[in-house]
């Protein structure tokens, strides 16, 4: 299935419901390949991200007391 690249989120989520598709190939206004849309794209833009368990779950604020030890480390201050 082929959809073009302006075509309206909520209509694409008609599209996907009607065929029962779950991907379908996007193309520009020439007719060439732009890209791929799953229907998890068409929801995420509607309702805000779905989170899966295909999903990473990255953990920003781990990040940042990593990187806030690491900066105090090489200042040569300690954590406490």
């Amino acid at each position: 299935r082929f959809v073009p690249e302006t075509v309206r989120a909520d209509k694409l989520l008609k599209t996907f419901q009607q065929t029962r598709e779950h991907l379908m190939v996007v193309l520009d206004e020439y007719g060439g390949v732009s890209g791929v849309v799953t229907l998890e794209d068409v929801l995420e833009v509607l309702t805000g991200e779905i989170v899966d368990e295909t999903d990473r779950n990255i953990d920003l604020q781990a990040i940042a007391r990593k990187r806030r030890e690491k900066m105090l480390q090489s200042y040569g201050l300690d954590q406490d």
